[in-house]
């Protein structure tokens, strides 16, 4: 309960901003206001949950008469100290002054369709993508792998750092990798990648940064968009200053803008650092840029003891990929690892609420299948990837059912 409390908290505090920060920006709303339970007309204090159109992690604008104010909480957001970068990034987006005022008041029934246009479409269909890690401990050639990948009827492929060394190593070019992977049809949705980018020290943060630039070049090559940004080497103990941890993802986020790669700020249950939502929104929402996604795992929401409606405060746009499995109900939470995953729909987990959840949260990203369970490497890899797939888009298919 103090968990989702502080989940409450910090996402209605902080983390408005977060579907603003998205070039589709599908959930900013207009407002005849004051109306009724909008949660962002009422006192700081006012916890209420805010109705259809106003789902946590939007901005919505409010009608003062003549002035269109961007608002959260109550709170003209352009007061704030950082005016200037907010609104230069408005500008960037098209929201200057143009459409920040104006002077027609909505009815309560436009309101109201304004609203309901506006919110996240209710029926996706999502890309389903490989992550390599699901057969990692075949160490298969991943120029052997793709075709296979793309056989078994997927639509994408993650892959991982490693391979991509092991593949170079040998003489061939990422180039080529990166067009073997576009002619058989699969889109390269990510990778895996492990630079310690909150470490403390600044010299070895230099050389951690220089090797997330290295990394994100090479995804880059392969025509990847996307990268993991876990808490690599800070799982033994929690953060301790939250602004710090800010700006080391604000600047990996500026090495990614540079490189044309969006690192993926992500959850790893069994860390102290970054292992629940409430962790992930401290370190999200003091970042100034919005120059990185998020990414979520249904096995790490769980090790972490996120509640279970997590997903719902989370905008869909700031996840270019989702790690999809499932887990047995033993080992328990406090034991269980990575090696317990197992295929969606195998285990314990609430994978139609989460289903429904990123659905309503206006995902648009892949849906990666990532286990490593050892029994699986022992099987038939081409059995591995066909139960994989069958079996991720049942759960998906089933989300209203369960």
């Amino acid at each position: 309960m103090e968990q989702a409390a502080l989940v409450n908290r910090v996402a209605r505090a902080n983390l408005a901003n977060f579907d603003l920060a998205s070039k589709n920006a599908s959930n900013r709303q207009i407002c005849s206001g004051p109306r009724l339970g909008c949660e962002w007309l009422q006192k700081k204090d006012d916890l209420r949950e805010p109705p259809a159109g106003h789902r946590v992690g939007s901005f919505c604008y409010h009608d003062y008469g003549n002035k269109l104010k961007l608002e959260r909480r109550g709170k003209d957001l352009m007061n704030s100290n950082s005016r200037k970068n907010r609104r230069q990034w408005l500008l960037a987006q098209g929201l200057g002054t143009g459409a920040l005022l104006g002077s027609t008041l909505l009815t309560a029934e436009q309101s109201t369709q304004t609203a309901t246009a506006s919110q996240p479409s209710r029926s996706i269909s999502p890309r389903f993508c490989f992550n390599t890690a699901c057969l990692r401990g075949r160490t298969i050639p991943i120029e052997q792998l793709v075709p296979m990948v793309a056989k078994a009827g997927y639509d994408g492929i993650e892959v991982w750092i490693d391979e991509l060394d092991r593949y170079t190593a040998s003489g061939k070019a990422l180039k080529d990798l990166g067009k073997q992977i576009a002619d058989v049809g699969l889109k390269t949705e990510g990778a895996i990648a492990f630079a310690n980018w909150l470490i403390e020290d600044a010299t070895a943060a230099d050389k951690e940064f220089e090797k997330a630039k290295r990394d994100m070049e090479k995804v880059a090559a392969i025509g990847g968009r996307a990268i993991a940004a876990p808490p690599v080497g800070q799982n033994d103990r929690p953060i301790e200053d939250w602004n710090f941890a800010a700006q080391r993802l604000a600047r990996l986020g500026a090495v990614g803008r540079e490189v044309g790669v969006v690192p993926q700020l992500e959850l790893w249950g069994f860390s102290q650092a970054i292992g629940n939502i409430s962790q992930l929104m401290q370190v999200a929402s003091r970042v100034e840029t919005r120059d990185f996604g998020v990414l979520l795992d249904v096995y790490h929401l769980y090790k972490g003891g996120s509640p279970d409606n997590a997903l719902r405060l989370v905008s869909g746009s700031q996840m270019a990929l989702f790690h999809i499995n499932d887990y047995p109900s033993v080992p328990g939470r406090a034991e269980i690892a990575d090696k317990d995953r197992v295929f969606p729909g195998d285990g314990i987990a609430l994978l139609g609420q989460i289903f429904r959840d990123l659905e309503s949260s206006g995902f648009q990203g892949a849906l990666s299948l990532e286990l490593f369970n050892p029994e699986y490497w022992q099987q038939d890899p081409e059995w591995v990837l066909a139960t994989g797939l069958a079996k991720s888009q049942a759960a998906w298919e089933g989300r209203h059912e369960s």
